[in-house]
């Protein structure tokens, strides 16, 4: 070797140990420059190049490779060396990292191939800086490789200090989120990643606008107001430092702002029973609940029931966390009901309504129907209604809370024994003058008397005599001013003959039994049962008794009536006594179906009505209890509640126990032994 050739040689070894030991050699020291770095490239774990749609998000870590692509202008390199630094983010990760390419084989250029292995997070800055690089010229010898302790006189070397971003494809993408309870507003989040970068942004709100701006600082994460839900298209449009250009597209959805509504059904008053039934829209589902109820216990339940009156607070959490609260109240069932009582007068009927629940603010009206004929008979809270007669009568009150409507049906009973009683007793002077007795009890004595009769007869008295044939009409009325009136129609001819001593009707469950005495009769002698249904105007012989013969001492007969129709209500009976002379007629007696229903009991009270005496209780049985408790009622409502010891004398003084017997219709409940009895009060003083 000569010695011009010793001295190159000599250089070029020097050079690549002071470049192997030193990566800062700068460009210009490998004056050769005949294969040069392109650029860089990371690919994914498979060497396939990354494409726009794959799904890695910023910081997500990535096991890839590195890829570098060779130029030059040289063909004829081989045994390649590089050494490089690796820097992530600005910040040196791997220092003086050294790969062998193209061992034996010609060096490939204009085409990108694999280096080696590397991981960053998605989204990291990736620079090869430092690059220093020698290679062999000339035909590739196989067999031979790095590193250069085999090198020929003729190697060649590349440095660049500055070196390469290793790039991956432009990938636009982003991120959004709009408000709780929609605004409009959603912030954009950029998260482009890839190319070369400054990047400039161009953005499509889905036709709702459009952003043109290109300056990086405004336009990277956007805020854009839509006019109201829905969804949207939106594309980023995104072009690179070296002019690539790319775009992706998403659709985003902006909710509703949650609402919640509810069907909420009543509970009975101190029940239960009431339900919330809530239906939500908006937001974004699925959702999820949290009841608070008024004790402070909680629901994860949608719907709720089996509820007491009361606030329950509803929470809803819809699935992007946005929330909406809610609070419904329970209300008490509308539930209309009254109680009744007598006034002064036994047909005249204060109503008293004590109507409940409904919902708040809570206005009632009223609608009262007291003849059962469905037109509204009164609109007051708490009415007056006067009744033809005493009975059992339907009421209808229909309540409205302003909200909704309520109905309520009951029967009520008017008794008779709470007024004024009339008994008519005709009988007759002779075969022309008549004579009509009354007996009247109830009310409030005085009594005052007013009979009219054929052809304008008048008169205040209490029995009448000297009466023709004909209808006569009495009016009672009582110090309060209560009257009752009562009508019979004088037959003369019909008024008994013979003489009666005793007639009595008495009702048994059933049946009716019918008992006179006679004080004497005639030979062959028949006595005829008759019948009048409703009134005393259409008798009929309904049996008949065979007398015992003429005499002149009393006789008692009975008769037993199973016979009458269920639908008539007063039943008036007489007797006719028949013989081979003459036809006579008895008085005519009334019994009330009510009266069927009278209970046969153990206690008595007498003299009931009573005004300004003593009323006392007396046992009817041959019974001997010790302990007696009484109970008195008024109007439904327990006004005092005594124990007794009774003596043997089996009477008990109701006034000295109680005091004064309240006015009007009062209960007595009497319980001995297992026993309890009832009895009806008419107090009138």
């Amino acid at each position: 070797m000569d010695f011009e050739n010793k001295i190159r040689l000599f250089i070029t070894i020097a050079f690549f140990i002071v470049a192997s030991s030193n990566s800062y050699v700068l460009k210009a020291q490998c004056t050769q420059n005949n294969i040069v770095v392109a650029k860089y490239e990371l690919r994914d774990i498979n060497g396939n190049p990354f494409t726009i749609t794959d799904n890695y998000q910023i910081g997500q870590a990535v096991t890839g490779e590195l890829w570098v692509n060779l130029g030059g202008t040289t063909t004829n390199g081989y045994n390649l060396f590089m050494t490089y630094d690796i820097y992530r983010n600005g910040v040196l990760t791997q220092s003086q990292q050294k790969d062998c390419l193209f061992s034996g084989i010609q060096i490939a250029q204009n085409v990108f191939v694999r280096v080696r292995d590397v991981t960053w997070n998605w989204g990291d800055k990736f620079d090869i800086k430092n690059i220093f690089m020698t290679w062999d010229t000339g035909t590739a010898q196989a067999g031979t490789t790095c590193p250069q302790d085999q090198r020929v006189a003729n190697a060649q070397c590349y440095s660049n200090p500055e070196g390469f971003t290793a790039v991956l494809p432009l990938y636009p993408n982003f991120t959004f989120s709009s408000v709780c309870n929609f605004t409009g507003a959603v912030n954009f989040t950029n998260n482009t990643t890839g190319g070369v970068s400054p990047y400039k942004y161009k953005w499509n709100f889905g036709g709702a606008g459009s952003s043109t701006q290109t300056d990086p600082t405004t336009q990277k994460n956007p805020i854009f107001t839509f006019a109201q839900p829905g969804n949207y298209n939106v594309s980023l449009t995104v072009t690179d430092n070296i002019n690539t250009i790319t775009t992706v597209t998403k659709t985003i959805s902006i909710p509703n702002i949650i609402s919640i509504s509810a069907v909420i059904n009543p509970t009975q008053i101190n029940g239960s029973t009431g339900n919330i039934d809530v239906s939500v829209t908006g937001g974004t589902a699925s959702y999820t609940y949290l009841w608070t109820y008024p004790n402070g216990s909680t629901r994860t339940t949608e719907d709720i029931s089996l509820l007491a009156k009361g606030t329950y607070s509803l929470l809803v959490t819809d699935a992007k966390g946005c929330t909406q609260t809610a609070q419904f109240t329970v209300n008490d069932l509308l539930t209309p009901n009254f109680t009744y009582a007598p006034t002064l007068c036994n047909t005249r009927i204060q109503f008293t309504n004590t109507t409940a629940g409904g919902t708040p603010p809570v206005t009632y009206t009223y609608s009262w129907d007291f003849d059962n004929n469905g037109i509204s008979d009164s609109n007051l809270a708490n009415p007056v209604n006067d009744f033809p007669n005493s009975g059992t009568f339907p009421i209808t009150l229909t309540v409205n809370d302003g909200v909704s409507t309520t109905t309520i049906e009951k029967d009520i009973f008017i008794d008779p024994n709470l007024g004024i009683i009339v008994d008519i007793f005709p009988t007759k002077k002779d075969d022309s003058s008549g004579m009509i007795y009354t007996n009247v009890s109830g009310g409030t004595e005085p009594y005052i008397y007013s009979w009219t009769g054929p052809d304008g007869y008048t008169s205040t008295s209490k029995d009448i005599f000297n009466l023709r044939d004909g209808t006569y009409t009495l009016v009672v009325t009582d110090s309060n001013g209560c009257q009752q009136t009562e009508e019979y129609t004088l037959d003369i001819a019909t008024i008994l003959g013979f003489n009666l001593a005793k007639f009595q009707l008495l009702a048994q469950k059933s049946k009716i039994l019918i008992n006179w005495e006679v004080t004497n009769e005639k030979e062959n002698c028949v006595y005829e049962i008759e019948r009048s249904n409703g009134n005393a105007k259409a008798f009929s012989i309904i049996g008949t008794v065979r007398g015992d013969g003429a005499k002149s001492t009393p006789s008692n007969y009975s008769f037993v009536d199973q016979s009458y129709p269920l639908y008539e209500d007063k039943f008036y009976y007489r007797i006719t006594q028949n013989s081979s002379l003459e036809v006579s007629y008895s008085p005519v007696k009334m019994v009330e179906k009510q009266d069927f229903l009278k209970p046969q009991g153990s206690w008595q009270v007498f003299p009931n009505p009573c005004s300004e005496c003593k009323i006392f209780l007396t046992k009817t049985e041959n019974e001997n209890p010790s302990i007696v408790r009484l109970e008195l009622l008024n109007s439904y409502q327990i006004l005092q509640t005594k124990d007794l010891i009774l003596d043997d004398s089996g009477v008990i003084d109701l006034n000295a126990v109680f005091g004064s017997i309240p006015k009007g219709l009062s209960i007595l409940k009497i319980e001995w032994g297992a026993k309890i009895e009832t009895l009806k009060l008419i107090g009138v003083n």
